[in-house]
């Protein structure tokens, strides 16, 4: 009896040393795997591809452990400022809140004034103009600051005030599940518009999407009002001369009428490139 409670204690003890060594392989793989992820998604994010960036955020956060606060606040402040950029404003100001939850006192300086920024989009200009007086005591000179503390003021009293003129939407000329932006009259009576959408043209195969917003890349398309008033179709610019499957973005009209001057943004695997100029 004796010698079988030996070896019992003594496989037990076998067992127990096997499985602490399992354990802490597995803690420092997971470790590693992790900040592994975190580069990733930083490089991804460094180089301006947010919509990329964005999912490997959450996933990110999610997996961090709750005790490491200033690591959770740091990413998803990153993920505040994906969704910023990517103009999601609502998910950006809870990002940038439930970065708050994890570090009262954020890392990064200009936090106060992106989380401000985004609230004044949401029309949440008290919690903006406080945010906005935050970053000021850090900045006192910043003159964004200054002005988007301003517009908050201003906006509350023009929404009490009749206006002088109307915005609405043209749900004509734009398309439901995509961007339609930055509009350019190429005429004289404005029967003739050029503007950039990411909407896909009939006939058109190959589309790529943009890794920076997710959608489609863009085009640049032109639509004319007919002679009953009405507009007509949009139509795509030619393939191959203006657009092409790279990004072709906001365009403006030379003085001479005739010169289209236009963004080329292109994606090459390796390589890096900013927005370039064409015409």
């Amino acid at each position: 009896i004796i010698l079988f409670v030996l070896s019992l204690k003594k496989v037990t003890y076998c067992h127990l040393l096997k499985i602490c060594v399992c354990l802490m392989i597995f803690i420092g793989l997971s470790s590693c795997s992790l900040n592994y992820q975190i580069k990733q998604a930083n490089k991804r994010y460094d180089i301006g591809e947010y919509s990329v960036a964005t999912p490997r955020y959450k996933r990110i956060l999610s997996r961090i452990p709750r005790k490491e606060k200033q690591l959770k606040a740091e990413i998803a402040t990153k993920l505040g400022h994906c969704y910023r950029f990517l103009s999601d404003n609502r998910r950006a100001e809870a990002a940038y809140r439930q970065a708050l939850r994890f570090e009262s006192h954020p890392q990064d300086s200009t936090f106060f004034l992106h989380y401000a920024d985004v609230q004044r989009e949401n029309e949440n200009y008290k919690a903006a103009a406080k945010n906005y007086y935050r970053f000021l005591l850090l900045d006192s000179t910043n003159v964004w600051a200054k002005n988007g503390l301003l517009s908050c003021d201003s906006a509350r009293l023009w929404k009490k005030l009749p206006q002088r003129f109307s915005v609405k939407k043209c749900d004509y000329l734009n398309s439901r599940k995509s961007s339609d932006f930055s509009p350019v009259v190429m005429n004289d009576d404005g029967s003739l518009i050029l503007f950039t959408s990411s909407r896909v043209a009939k006939g058109v195969k190959g589309i790529k999407n943009s890794k920076i917003t997710g959608q489609r890349n863009n085009d640049l398309y032109t639509v004319r009002c007919n002679n009953k008033g009405k507009w007509e179709e949009a139509v795509l610019l030619p393939e191959g001369v203006i657009n092409t499957d790279m990004d072709e973005g906001v365009a403006c009209l030379g003085s001479d009428g005739k010169t289209i001057y236009y963004t080329v943004c292109r994606s090459i695997p390796g390589e890096t490139h900013g927005a370039e100029i064409y015409y």
